[in-house]
């Protein structure tokens, strides 16, 4: 690519990103002070289980502002005030909160902004064109604002990085990533653990059984591992390893009502939750574009909607689309398939 290409590519997903993070955060911000998940109590330790567990960002701010001469961070923040348009901190925070603060907020952005150009090398590796390879990623992302019902969390920006390029690093055949990501994107979503199943499929597609099997069990073997001493430091804090919503899930479901809700994103009144709308969109995109899909992307598909809808309705307040996550890269794939309406991606 020449620079003139590339500085153009990054201006369009920088943005992108932008705007998807912004819509994002004006709807929820970082849940500042709200006891159970808030950004505070997130920083300091104190939320509920199983929120608290997601300590992938909070411990990296906790350590480069431990790590940040005194005057570099008050210089810092003089500068880039949290309090200035997007922040509903209030004042009485030390300058070591809000630098922490901005760093979660600028991570999160920065790690949306880099899941965009990951998308693009996974679209580009199943045979996608140029222009779709931009557009796909461009389109989900903007999406995530949407899906971002009833509540929204700073790591579920992060959730996308993750998932991303494990998902690549898969299809490369790149094992050593692979596992290398592990540990921190369990400390970002424990439920990362049932993400890595998924990715047989696509680790299938570069090595035998046997080592795909193998390569699979070490990297939930070390999620599972990571899991288990999380929920040990976090022992006493409020709250529960899991939330149950079946029930509440089930009466939501049934209720015709509940597929017409609506709220407000972007700043503009739109279909929430399991909305007829989100309904219709999501079928026509699976019909139209299933038979041009490669197996090996199939399985992957079928293998996540076998874990993630479980999960979903067991485990996930009524209309969290947000928790379908383990969707967004195959979701990618086959907004893709539909731009380029071809059947290219059988050949991979």
């Amino acid at each position: 690519m020449r620079i003139v290409n590339v500085f153009l590519l990054c201006i369009a997903f920088w943005l992108a990103a932008a705007a998807s993070f912004s819509g994002y955060i004006g709807k929820y911000g970082f849940l500042e002070a709200t006891p159970r998940a808030g950004i505070e109590v997130m920083l300091n330790g104190h939320a509920f289980k199983p929120f608290v567990y997601r300590q992938f960002a909070p411990i990296i701010a906790r350590i480069v502002t431990v790590n940040t001469p005194r005057s570099i961070r008050d210089g810092i923040v003089s500068r880039v005030q949290p309090t200035y348009g997007y922040s509903m901190l209030a004042g009485n925070h030390s300058n070591k909160e809000k630098l922490q603060y901005i760093i979660i907020y600028y991570l999160n952005f920065f790690l949306l902004f880099c899941s965009l150009f990951i998308l693009r090398s996974i679209l580009l590796g199943f045979q996608c064109s140029y222009i779709t390879s931009i557009l796909a990623p461009i389109l989900v992302v903007l999406c995530i604002p949407y899906v971002q019902t009833v509540a929204g969390y700073f790591y579920d920006n992060i959730e996308l990085f993750f998932m991303s390029l494990a998902f690549l690093s898969a299809f490369r055949g790149k094992y050593i990533l692979l596992l290398c990501l592990i540990i921190p994107a369990t400390l970002n979503k424990e439920s990362f653990l049932f993400f890595l199943p998924t990715l047989y499929p696509i680790i299938r597609h570069t090595f035998c059984i046997k080592k795909s099997i193998y390569i699979l069990s070490i990297g939930m073997f070390l999620s599972g591992i990571t899991n288990l001493i999380v929920k040990k430091i976090y022992v006493a804090n409020a709250g529960g390893l899991i939330e149950y919503h079946l029930w509440d899930n089930i009466v939501a479901y049934s209720k015709y009502s509940f597929y017409f809700l609506k709220e407000t994103t972007y700043s503009v009144i739109s279909p929430a939750g399991f909305s007829i709308v989100y309904i219709v969109i999501v079928v026509t995109l699976f019909t139209q574009i299933w038979g041009k899909l490669a197996e090996n992307l199939k399985q992957h598909i079928l293998i996540v909607t076998c874990i993630n809808l479980p999960l979903f309705f067991l485990f996930c307040g009524p209309g969290e689309l947000r928790n379908l996550s383990f969707f967004y890269v195959s979701m990618t794939l086959l907004v893709g398939a539909v731009i380029d309406d071809k059947s290219a991606y059988k050949s991979v």
